[in-house]
């Protein structure tokens, strides 16, 4: 996610290079058409592609917006999910005593184990709408024997879920009380679940890749018609240059902005910043179960955090 005043001028030379540069030579190559032959008139109706480029626009503004309820509601998915594992830490850490406890779990340890086994989940859940794997991440919170246990899974994040709701089953006692208490942990479980749900319907709901296509071809079709389309003009000069070139970034940045927001689970510059949310839930888990040696908070790199 690219964070506000944070952004260094590097990083947007980095993103918009390429077709700063096509943009210029298409405008430079309108330049030399008009200053080394007899040809002083424009090609293409200015007033005609000024339609087509209202038209252009409206779409493209169209895609966006959609793009970004997509991204939007991604976010807020995250932000529950942050919401819940605090609500799930605090249910672990101050609801469960030793009484609901069965004799052989020690209370302590069963606190930990369960605290880091929802850290596990996180990333999992964040390696797993990036299609990644990393269990040698994951296994510093969970044992090796279930890590090999998880490894023969496609959908990890589901089963540590799954391990989490299991032990809570065979940890606690019988008694009614006791069933009220788990019922009450297992509902956020259950959030869980849905939160999961919510973000793999965005990441496997493919965004229809011919409106995308389509977009982005007129849209770089467009910004290269743009120059000779000024060409009418009585002057054609630098200024017109810098015009041509303007009109047709903009319209391509635009373009380009709905393309990755359309897709905010992949590692991308303006996507949800998984890393970060994981390691503020960390910090804040560890801390309930009064660790002092924590990790530090990821920080953004040229204005964008991951």
């Amino acid at each position: 996610m690219v964070i506000k005043n944070g952004v260094k001028i590097s990083f947007v030379l980095k993103e918009t290079m390429k077709p700063l540069v096509y943009l210029i030579s298409i405008s430079l190559f309108a330049w030399i058409v008009y200053t080394t032959t007899e040809f002083k008139h424009d090609l293409f109706s200015f007033a005609i592609l000024g339609v087509l480029g209202t038209a252009l626009s409206i779409f493209l503004g169209f895609r966006i917006n959609e793009a970004y309820e997509r991204w939007w509601e991604a976010r807020k998915l995250w932000g529950a999910l942050v919401n819940y594992s605090r609500s799930f830490a605090r249910q672990i850490n101050t609801l469960v005593t030793r009484e609901n406890l069965n004799a052989s779990e020690d209370l302590k340890s069963f606190r930990e184990e369960m605290i880091l086994r929802h850290v596990a989940y996180i990333n999992a859940l964040r390696l797993h709408l990036r299609n990644q794997e990393d269990f040698d991440l994951l296994g510093k919170y969970v044992d090796e024997e279930e890590i090999e246990y998880l490894k023969e899974k496609k959908n990890v994040p589901a089963f540590i879920a799954h391990i989490q709701s299991e032990r809570l089953r065979s940890s606690f006692k019988s008694s009614l009380s006791d069933n009220i208490l788990l019922y009450e942990v297992d509902k956020n479980l259950i959030e869980l679940y849905n939160i999961q749900g919510g973000c793999e319907r965005i990441k496997n709901t493919v965004f229809p890749e011919h409106i995308s296509h389509f977009a982005t071809t007129m849209a770089w079709i467009f910004s290269s018609l743009v120059p000779f389309a000024i060409i009418e003009v009585e002057r054609f000069d630098w200024f017109e240059i810098m015009t041509g070139t303007f009109i047709g970034l903009t319209l391509i940045i635009t373009d380009r902005l709905g393309m990755e927001l359309k897709n905010p689970f992949e590692n991308a510059a303006n996507d949800i910043p998984m890393t970060a949310l994981c390691r503020t839930i960390e910090i804040d888990l560890l801390q309930m179960l009064g660790e002092t040696d924590l990790p530090e908070k990821v920080k953004s790199n040229e204005g964008v955090l991951l």
